[in-house]
């Protein structure tokens, strides 16, 4: 029963990240969706690896001025989220005041504790998740 326990619990946890993490992102659905081949358990390549931080809202010089190296797309783990406060693609520097006015930034979140999970994922551009026990998808997991 706990390997069972288990396996369910991190379904729920992905699941809930995935949903969390469009949230954030003001996502409706996944840009491009990593798609169903192979199934992945690496979490910094999941579910979507694409987009730029320009295509999220950050011109050049924002992504220059923040001091970031870019990574590509909504990962769950070490997702880079743009904060432009004035939504202007602009990087604003924050002002001493008063009152103070804080600046723009670029956050990295992790939605899981862990980069790499048990299970192997896929994804539609929905965010819905299907859990497989290896790359191959050999066994749905949580039909």
């Amino acid at each position: 029963a706990g390997e069972s326990e288990a396996i369910d619990t991190e379904f729920a946890n992905i699941q809930l990240a995935v949903s969390q993490m469009m949230v954030d992102n003001e996502l409706s659905q996944l840009p491009v969706p990593v798609g169903d081949a192979p199934a992945i358990n690496d979490m910094s390549q999941f579910p979507e690896v694409t987009e730029t931080l320009e295509t999220k809202g950050a011109n050049a010089a924002f992504v220059t001025t923040a001091g970031v190296s870019e990574v590509l797309g909504y990962p769950l783990y070490g997702c880079q989220i743009v904060i432009d406060r004035n939504g202007d693609g602009v990087f604003d520097a924050e002002e001493a005041g008063p009152p103070i006015v804080l600046g723009d930034e670029i956050r990295v979140v992790n939605y899981v504790a862990t980069q790499t999970t048990d299970s192997y994922y896929t994804v539609d551009k929905f965010g819905t998740i299907t859990q497989w026990d290896d790359a191959a998808k050999t066994n749905q997991l949580n039909p």
